[in-house]
């Protein structure tokens, strides 16, 4: 199994402090899938924040591209009348023609299939892996994400992510690599402007430990303009990660499952010329499959609790506040919903 890469290490702990927590706001999210393979999903997601009034949602749709099957070209003769000499076996998915030379075909069958035009030529189309997302919010902001996976090498995986404003005319977009190997993870992503910003990243893995650094370089000023470096230990039962950045921050997180259904975290850090010791923990308390109970704390005497009730297959319901421990100011509340329609 290839190692995380290096946004992800310490993500168990990180998703205690983060995971069904809707404070302040509102929220319904909505997801479906269609398609004979469920290859195209919906998400569709509101929420309102309490503290402002305003109502943001967004409207997502990924395709993921089918497995291409035998592309063929006809012959110079194209006599309907005559038959092929040669029989051809389907080699890929359900026969779809388009015009009168392009078939796709399925591996289900074996059997011989006649084909009414000569084939002179054949060739199969590999599986090209292409996954494609569009994305429309109420900032009237349209994305566009391109994955290719397994085409330019083993394991990596090249994204583009375009966002355009028809408002402004304004456009942006970041070119992604991700390659993972079985030790190592290497992942990089460019700006695509004219003095871009490069970010580059690397986590290799030895047994159950992990090291990896991370760079960005403004090549506007030819500066690095950041740098981390990680180093953690992951097993089943727990998770532990430390971090410098810019030689002047450090912290550390650990996760633990102290049984199939409680986890705890906790995360600490400190910054040179610092007012002092930020930290937190969090745990999270499953007592069956329906109902989830998390809570957290940190130094500023902030508590948080939530719980997540699985009402249905298809419906959950997170309802979440914080607390200010220390004052009778800044409580907060949250609800959300989750609709998954059963297919």
């Amino acid at each position: 199994m290839a190692p995380p890469t290096f946004a992800d290490l310490g993500k168990s702990a990180k998703d205690l402090f983060s995971k069904g927590y809707n404070v302040g706001l509102l929220k319904i999210d909505s997801t479906s899938k269609a398609g004979e393979k469920n290859d195209v999903e919906f998400k569709v997601a509101s929420t309102h924040n309490i503290a402002s009034g305003k109502l943001g949602g967004n409207f997502d749709v990924k395709y993921k591209v089918p497995q291409y099957g035998t592309w063929c070209e006809p012959s110079t003769s194209t006599a309907s009348s005559e038959k092929p000499s040669k029989k051809h076996t389907l080699l890929r998915k359900p026969v779809l023609t388009i015009g009168s030379g392009l078939r796709l075909s399925d591996t289900s069958r074996t059997r011989p299939v006649r084909i009414v035009n000569n084939v002179a030529v054949k060739w199969s189309i590999p599986k090209y892996g292409v996954t494609l997302t569009e994305k429309w919010n109420t900032d009237n902001q349209l994305g566009t994400v391109i994955e290719v996976a397994e085409q330019f090498g083993r394991g990596l995986k090249v994204t583009l992510d375009s966002t355009y404003a028809p408002h402004s005319g304004k456009r942006s977009g970041k070119l992604k690599a991700d390659w993972s190997l079985p030790t190592a993870r290497l992942t990089t992503d460019v700006a695509l402007t004219t003095a871009p910003v490069v970010n580059a990243a690397a986590v290799f893995q030895r047994e159950s430990f992990l090291i990896g650094a991370s760079v960005t370089f403004d090549t506007a000023t030819n500066k690095m303009t950041n740098s981390q470096l990680a180093f953690g230990q992951a097993t089943k039962e727990y998770t532990l990660h430390s971090h410098i950045v810019n030689s002047n921050e450090f912290g550390a997180s650990l996760f633990h499952k102290v049984a199939p259904n409680t986890e705890i975290g906790a995360t600490l850090g400190w910054k040179v010329g610092g007012t002092g010791t930020v930290f937190a923990v969090a745990t999270k308390y499953s007592p069956s499959r329906d109902v989830t109970f998390r809570a957290k704390l940190n130094n500023e005497s902030q508590f948080g609790a939530a719980v997540q009730h699985t009402l249905s297959n298809s419906l959950i319901l997170n309802l979440s506040t914080q607390m200010n421990l220390a004052s009778n100011e800044g409580h907060k509340f949250g609800l959300g919903l989750e609709f998954t329609p059963s297919n």
